[in-house]
């Protein structure tokens, strides 16, 4: 047995600690079996502590290479939605009839491109379509995801989008930011409805979706569209949509186009905003963020809004016609707000009844993927904050460890009166950069010599690797006013900071 472990102790440490870690992530090995029996076969201290010491640096990598997985996982769950959807109503022709549309945003990383098949050509071609089929649903009171079979149901409508999305290169066939847009609109009287949607990325090609249930309550019914951008002619003609699905973009803000049934002028109308807390139970509110009252110039009365395309934007045409309906458009300051979901209500002033109401979701497009987790966030504060302070932040329930996150970095905010803090984001973006970079099989990026100086001193102004002919390769990076040199350990990323 000594002159096994002896063996063992002339490999290359990290080919000891993958050993070990192998057998111990396949539960081949059990920890304290180890230490016990170390223990009983060996009475030499220096034996019993180098095994100890061996375990513990296991332990390390083992951490680290589950921080690693942890991010990954992290990054693939809150990439960018490939594809936004929304639905809401207009008025028809008619007090009777409605229409529902269908918005959709679905981004080049979703379709099957082909290249153009022309002489000179650098185009690349796709031809998605998407179809939704409507039903009569068996019930009024479903729930908007509730399962429903459609089998013995009756079909009431169907549409159908195609189109030819070019992309101007290859790169652009895979850019999550560009999309293409379109809509879906059907005429439909008052009642209850379950649907379910084809999406095909390529011609002839189609998978469907689960079934989705919405009831339409007429005219007499408020609703809320989120709008992106006004054009500034009088009266307003174009309003064009936000078309993130239920999102609504941080930071930036956007308007309310409420549709006011049976409007009174005599009457007092009232928006509010709630930060809400949404839990797989419930839905409760955190605080109000936001309250105006509806003056008379939000008022847009007898219009009819028309759903219409450009070719990359969705927006409302707003025609002028005396049996219109009468709206509201309502600047909301969003870039007031926290990263968190709201309902959006609008009510006569001084009564309870709700006369719209709308649930969004702050969408942050390039929010650092490390503060998606506060367990991952926490751990990577190790740089300006020291253990007993990280040690009292973990501590508590989630809501509770979140509490005491937001604190640390609220001392720290270079602009305390706004929700947005430079510090704390470009010291998680730095974060980011080094899990993706820097990372190795055995070290979480963060945790690694080149990791801690990019997050100290950010991106270096010159990076240099030399390749001598003897010896492990190097890198230099040069900052204004000073100089690091790393040396490279393994095959596998990993370096060390020489001087």
């Amino acid at each position: 047995m000594i002159k096994k472990i002896s063996t063992l102790l002339r490999r290359p440490k990290i080919t000891i600690l993958r050993m070990l870690q192998r057998a111990i992530l396949e539960n081949k090995i059990n920890i304290k079996r180890i230490m016990l029996a170390t223990k009983k076969r060996f009475k030499n201290i220096f034996y019993s502590l180098l095994c100890t010491l061996l375990i513990s640096l296991l332990f390390s990598v083992a951490a680290s290479k589950a921080q690693i997985k942890g991010y990954a996982k992290l990054a693939a769950r809150h990439n960018r939605p490939s594809i936004y959807l929304s639905t809401f109503t207009l008025p028809g022709a008619s007090k009777d009839s409605l229409r529902l549309i269908l918005t959709f945003n679905i981004s080049h990383k979703m379709l099957s491109f082909k290249k153009e098949d022309k002489p000179g050509s650098f185009r690349f071609y796709a031809r998605p379509l998407l179809s939704i089929k409507v039903y009569e649903s068996p019930r009024n009171n479903l729930g908007f995801k509730e399962k429903v079979s459609v089998i013995d149901l009756e079909s009431v409508a169907r549409k159908t989008w195609k189109d030819t999305v070019y992309a101007a290169n290859y790169e652009a066939t895979n850019n999550v930011n560009d999309f293409a847009a379109g809509f879906l609109q059907m005429k439909l009287p008052p009642g209850a409805y379950t649907y379910i949607l084809q999406f095909g990325r390529r011609e002839n090609e189609a998978g469907t979706s689960g079934t989705r249930n919405i009831k339409l309550d007429g005219t007499q019914k408020g609703e809320i569209v989120l709008i992106d951008s006004v054009n500034i002619s009088q009266p307003v003609e174009r309003l064009g949509l936000v078309n993130m699905g239920d999102n609504i973009p941080f930071r930036k803000g956007f308007y309310a186009f409420i549709r006011l049934p049976a409007y009174n002028q005599t009457k007092d109308y009232k928006l509010n905003v709630q930060q809400l807390n949404i839990s797989d139970e419930d839905t409760t509110s955190v605080k109000k963020v936001f309250e105006s009252t509806i003056a008379d110039e939000d008022i847009i009365s007898s219009v009819h809004p028309v759903l219409r395309s450009d070719g990359e934007n969705l927006f409302l045409r707003l025609q002028s016609t005396d049996q219109g309906q009468t709206y509201a458009l309502v600047k909301i300051p969003n870039h007031k707000f926290p990263d968190a979901a709201f309902r959006i209500e609008v009510t006569e002033q001084n009564k309870e009844n709700i006369i719209a109401q709308k649930t969004v979701q702050s969408f942050w497009v390039d929010k650092p993927i490390s503060l998606y987790d506060i367990d991952v966030a926490i751990n990577a504060l190790g740089y300006i904050a020291d253990e007993e302070t990280i040690k009292n932040i973990k501590s508590g329930s989630t809501g509770e460890r979140k509490k005491k996150f937001d604190a640390f970095w609220k001392k720290r905010d270079p602009i305390p009166d706004t929700e947005y803090n430079e510090l704390k984001i470009e010291y998680y973006r730095r974060i980011d950069y080094a899990f993706r970079h820097y990372s190795s099989r055995s070290h979480a990026g963060f945790e690694t010599d080149r990791g801690r100086i990019y997050i100290l001193y950010g991106p270096p102004d010159d990076i240099e690797r030399v390749y001598p002919r003897q010896g492990a390769t190097r890198e230099i990076w040069t900052y204004p006013n000073r100089r690091f040199i790393f040396k490279a350990t393994s095959g596998y990323g990993d370096f060390v900071l020489l001087e």
